[in-house]
């Protein structure tokens, strides 16, 4: 599924997608691997989060955290209207 997502948007990610914290630099600080599926929401739908990272990632709001997870990884639908400042 191909979403054009906007930030305020609320994605569904599903059990067993990785998600990553990502340094200064570009390399990898921290990853977990969703357990069981969860509603997050998106902060940032184009993060920049390196130029040798080779797919498209969202910036989402999980957990209380902020990760980066693959587009392709997430679902949902759009007008949701979570707004965020």
């Amino acid at each position: 599924m191909s979403i054009n997502w906007k930030s305020g948007d609320l994605a569904f990610i599903p059990s067993e997608v990785m998600m990553l914290k990502i340094s200064v630099s570009g390399s990898v600080r921290r990853f977990i691997k969703t357990s069981k599926p969860k509603n997050a929401l998106i902060l940032k739908p184009h993060a920049d989060i390196g130029s040798h990272y080779e797919d498209k990632y969202c910036e989402v709001l999980y957990n209380g955290e902020n990760w980066y997870v693959k587009n392709t990884d997430i679902y949902g639908e759009r007008n949701v209207d979570c707004a965020i400042s």
